[in-house]
């Protein structure tokens, strides 16, 4: 009888370890460095739901502009999956001090085409083009917070090859933004004096090229249109400081776009917070996208 019944919960535990292994990833199709844009840089990964016209939310990668990549985004996919968005990491071109090219807005031009490539190929892989969401950790918010901004596409500087061509008669607007301790005014000392050595402005400072600096700051491109915003900030960030998502909320609402506040006591990247408190803010962002972004948690199955 001890033997039998130890046969039992035996397979009673593995029966449970199986189910707990199916459920840790949502039911999906992973497709890997799908190219978007005309470098191999402007790629991306899709994690596609296998049931359903889904909404998507589109993780873009922070780094400071010049690094990282799209490779983060594991945590993130199973969450959102599962909850019943499509999701989708992308690459773009990393500044460069040595290539003009890949400064400002190169990164922002990168993203808008992959907004539009997306609603272009929206209804073969079964994305909802009314329901398109982006976040972003640091810089990644921060191009992300253009997006829900801009329903134009941005040129490039002069001399140098754009991507406003490719896909133009899409829009690179997104229906909702999670921006995650983002920049959004780089024009105020406590960014610019840290900004002035990186590639995204080819190391030249605040003060040889201010207007760069704005065109660069999503502040000043909140409008009354400006899609529905998550903002997710540390208030103990020294990187990018509460008063630049402050300043961000304030714009929002003087000019009466949809937003949501979520602060938690931590730094930079969700430092000093442990797995609790970091699953706690992680499911604050989540239900705020799913609040605007309305998708079926039954097509993850």
């Amino acid at each position: 009888m001890r033997k039998i019944g130890l046969l039992i919960a035996l397979a009673f535990c593995a029966s449970i370890a199986t189910i707990s292994a199916a459920i840790s990833a949502p039911n999906w199709t992973v497709y890997s460095n799908v190219q978007y844009g005309l470098t191999s840089e402007e790629t991306a990964d899709l994690y596609l739901l296998n049931r359903g016209v889904n909404p998507v939310v589109v993780f873009i990668h922070g780094g400071g502009w010049q690094a990282g990549d799209k490779s983060y985004v594991g945590d993130y996919a199973r969450l959102y999956g599962l909850a019943g968005f499509h999701v989708i990491a992308i690459n773009y071109r990393l500044a460069s001090y040595s290539d003009p090219g890949k400064q400002w807005n190169a990164q922002l031009q990168d993203t808008q085409l992959f907004i539009r490539w997306l609603r272009q190929v929206a209804a073969i892989i079964r994305v909802d083009p009314t329901r398109i969401g982006v976040a972003g950790e640091s810089a990644g918010g921060h191009l992300a917070l253009f997006l829900g901004s801009l329903n134009t596409s941005v040129s490039p500087a002069p001399g140098v090859s754009g991507r406003s061509n490719y896909y133009a008669s899409q829009s690179p607007k997104a229906s909702a933004v999670l921006d995650m301790f983002g920049p959004t005014d780089l024009t105020r000392p406590e960014m610019y004096a840290s900004l002035g050595s990186l590639a995204l402005f080819g190391a030249r400072t605040y003060a040889q090229v201010p207007s760069l600096y704005r065109d660069a700051s999503p502040l000043f491109r909140v409008n009354s249109q400006t899609a529905p915003t998550c903002v997710v900030q540390g208030m103990y960030d020294t990187t990018v400081p509460p008063s630049q998502s402050i300043a961000l909320i304030n714009a929002l609402y003087a000019r009466g776009a949809p937003y949501k506040w979520l602060s938690f006591n931590g730094g930079h990247g969700f430092s000093g917070l442990s797995p609790l408190q970091r699953a706690d803010i992680d499911n604050r962002a989540l239900q705020c996208m799913i609040g605007y972004l309305h998708p079926n948690p039954l097509n993850a199955w």
